[in-house]
């Protein structure tokens, strides 16, 4: 049985266009991991309500390499910029920023994975395939 309905929680997920780490704070309404069409492939999958919204999302993680964390609480530690502060040049009236990686470069993975491993968050479905084990507990 899912314990963790209608919890605060904070979900993290692979950015669009894979630019680092994306977070969002609401309430959880349901996880867990369902079979696609056919029964191929399980793939993670979860009903949010984000703060301040209204209506709630569904969001299906079908991916090869899933990266998707939901960890108790709207105070889950903030993922690192898609910008290098240090990289910054200003030339006249405007500022370039340098990307701190190239886009699907696996160490926005590997340095988010570190900052998680180091916070002591309460972790309640973790599908991150830079873990060698999936922990969580659906079933």
């Amino acid at each position: 049985m899912n314990n963790h309905r209608n919890k605060k929680v904070t979900i993290y997920r692979l950015s669009d266009f894979g630019l680092g780490i994306s977070r969002y704070v609401g309430t959880l309404i349901d996880y867990g991991i369902k079979d696609q069409i056919m029964g191929k492939q399980s793939v993670p999958w979860y009903e949010f309500r984000q703060y301040k919204k209204r209506l709630s999302t569904n969001f299906y993680i079908a991916d090869s390499r899933p990266y998707f964390l939901i960890i108790g609480g709207w105070n889950g530690p903030n993922p690192d910029g898609i910008f290098d502060p240090k990289m910054s040049e200003i030339s006249g009236s405007f500022t370039v920023n340098h990307g701190r990686y190239m886009s699907c470069d696996p160490r926005w993975k590997t340095d988010f994975d570190r900052i998680i491993e180091g916070s002591g968050c309460d972790i309640i479905f973790d599908h991150r395939h830079t873990k060698l084990e999936v922990k969580n507990d659906v079933l």
